[in-house]
């Protein structure tokens, strides 16, 4: 099951910031602009035509926004881990004083609830979306065989080309009439097409206001525009807002070209309500612009009638300036959209999972009996070095595990498309030099966990949560990774000048005297700490050296000063059979986890 799972989330892991955020803030700001044209029902018309696009187009581009922003640089670079960040090799975790725990499976980390969930939204969201395009194509289609329903007719044609004219349409518009009842509506856009009933051929004046409504669509580009935000609609028909804001835009679109048609015959009011009338119960193809759809959508476009129309001139500059509202409300959604996708402008970022957020911040973290790895230490540069230049950041962050909020331990931390690169310490933080103050691209990789890019903000502390992968693709990355190392371990020659003093990977690696057995015989827990009840692990980093041994030795985490100096001790004491590159001993660097456990009361 959990393979099938895995998929999913890693879809919802990418989803959750790159879609739902965005998702979530857009439909924020569209019921905020919704709701203050309702307040205003008095919004002329073009106005609340040019709001409610700019929000509908607002979420397909903020969402293209939230998922191109963080991809800017490429993201294949961030693969290539580099060997300047080597982890020190390390041994099994020894226990003192508590009774060995029994072996056992494996445990396998729990499926990430929200990621999960985000990833079925998703797959859900995307069949909902291929359904309601098809239909949209299949409607399309339907259009295109309408030319076979229809006759042209000279007089309308005539008349259609002399209101087009007046209208500045310098496209050929085609106009015909057909015996099926139905609405006078409008489709096509680079040859338009008009249909109005033959029997409006016997009454000029009616013909005359018909066709006056259907250029007007034709002058505005009602068609493309419409066919385009019904593309819209269908990519995101699982939002329920989307469907409602479509069907407002359609009856604004429809009270913009009335406006349009009464601003040159104002006295023409009533006869044109009463046309309008006369085609509501009548009903039109779908994805064609109709004259009149709808009792209700008529009553709203009556009401609005009944004020005085504006002049030509007029509503000229009001569409100019409801052009320029609708642009930068357009924009500054998109931007909100885009923005929550890498990260508000704060001190410090939290990039994991709803389960990490929801962590509490002091948790008792059991560190397996697995290789447990610290970064090296940092060496000093070279007196020659170029000193960094002047603009140059820091960033700096932790890496949890996203399921249990436990440290991840050694994850590699690289600036994409640049050798600035850092592994985590024991506590999961990290610290990268030398980033370029612009927009930079951080990679973070942990075997056995899903890969993240993220786009760090100025002065953030980024907190990155990693997804754990199946544990069957987790063994098989530790082991491509152990061969990896052992490949990088051959090719380095301990004679030559780029050789380091330390060696953290080696062909034959040091082993101890008598095994981990004679260590454990020597690790002695303190009579005090023990009366005391004191427990704790304590990470103990040494160097080995040519001769087998121990220097350098060090405790990287020390819960007590009596737990540590026991560990030291023994650690001291412990001889080793040199580690060897190409035949020649060299100092390695190891780390040792020992684990200061008082038997229980009961035992």
């Amino acid at each position: 099951m959990r393979e099938i799972l895995l998929p999913l989330v890693e879809m919802g892991a990418w989803a959750l910031p790159a879609l739902w955020l965005p998702v979530a803030v857009w439909t924020l700001a569209a019921l905020t602009t919704e709701a203050a044209l309702r307040l205003r029902p008095r919004t002329h018309p073009v106005v609340a035509l040019g709001v409610r696009r700019a929000m509908l187009w607002a979420l397909p581009v903020g969402v293209l926004a939230a998922l191109a922003l963080p991809g800017l640089l490429p993201a294949e670079a961030a693969e290539r881990v580099a060997a300047f960040t080597p982890t020190p090799l390390a041994l099994p975790t020894l226990t003192v004083g508590g009774a060995p725990e029994a072996a056992g499976p494996a445990a396998t980390s729990p499926v990430p609830l929200a990621p999960m969930l985000a990833g079925l939204a998703l797959v859900a969201a995307a069949l909902v979306a291929i359904v309601r395009l098809g239909v949209l194509a299949r409607s399309l289609w339907r259009l295109r065989h309408l030319a076979g329903e229809t006759t042209p007719d000279a007089g309308v044609q005539a008349q259609a080309d002399h209101l087009a004219r007046l209208s500045g349409v310098h496209r050929a518009v085609r106009a015909v009439t057909t015996a099926t009842p139905t609405v006078p509506y409008t489709y096509g856009w680079r040859r338009p097409v008009v249909v109005v009933p033959a029997e409006l051929t016997s009454e000029p004046a009616r013909l005359r206001l018909v066709l006056a409504h259907e250029i007007a669509h034709v002058a505005r580009g009602d068609f493309a525009s419409g066919v385009a935000e019904r593309a819209a609609v269908a990519l995101f028909s699982w939002h329920p807002l989307m469907g409602a804001l479509a069907g407002r835009i359609d009856l604004d679109r429809e009270r913009a070209t009335d406006a349009a048609v009464l601003a040159s015959r104002p006295e023409e009011r009533r006869d044109y309500a009463d046309l309008l009338l006369s085609f509501s119960r009548l009903s039109s193809p779908s994805l064609a612009l109709g004259a009149a759809r709808g009792s209700r959508s008529l009553t709203s476009r009556i009401t609005t009638m009944q004020s005085l129309p504006l002049s030509p001139a007029r509503l000229r500059r009001l569409g100019r300036a409801a052009q320029a509202l609708a642009l930068t409300l357009f924009l500054g959604a998109v931007a909100l959209a885009g923005a929550v996708a890498v990260g508000p402008p704060a001190q410090a970022r939290t990039l994991v999972s709803p389960e990490a957020a929801t962590a509490p911040a002091s948790r008792a973290v059991v560190v397996p009996a697995a290789p447990v790895v610290a970064p090296a230490p940092l060496e000093e540069a070279p007196a020659d070095a170029a000193p960094l230049a002047p603009e140059a950041r820091v960033i700096r962050g932790n890496v949890t595990d996203a399921t249990t909020g436990a440290p991840l331990v050694g994850a590699n931390v690289v600036v994409v498309d640049t050798q600035i690169g850092a592994a985590t310490d024991l506590d999961g933080d990290f610290m990268l030099n030398g980033v370029d103050p612009g927009d930079v691209q951080i990679r973070v990789t942990f075997v056995g966990y899903v890969p993240l890019t993220v786009v760090p903000q100025a002065d953030e502390e980024l907190r990155i949560g990693l997804v754990p992968m199946d544990r069957d693709v987790r063994m098989r990355q530790m082991r491509e990774a152990a061969e990896r190392r052992a490949d990088e371990a051959r090719d380095i020659d301990p004679n030559s000048p780029q050789a380091p003093a330390v060696f953290e990977v080696v062909e034959a690696p040091p082993a101890l005297v008598g095994g981990l057995e004679a260590l454990q015989r020597s690790l002695v827990y303190p009579p005090g700490a023990k009366a005391d009840g004191v427990e704790g692990k304590v990470f103990v980093q040494f160097v080995i050296n040519e001769t087998g041994g121990v220097q350098d030795a060090q405790a990287l985490r020390c819960p007590d000063e009596r737990l540590c100096e026991a560990a030291l001790t023994a650690v001291r004491a412990a001889r080793f059979t040199p580690g060897r590159q190409r035949g020649q001993a060299v100092k390695v660097r190891f780390v040792l986890p020992v684990d200061f456990k008082l038997p229980d009361s009961d035992e």
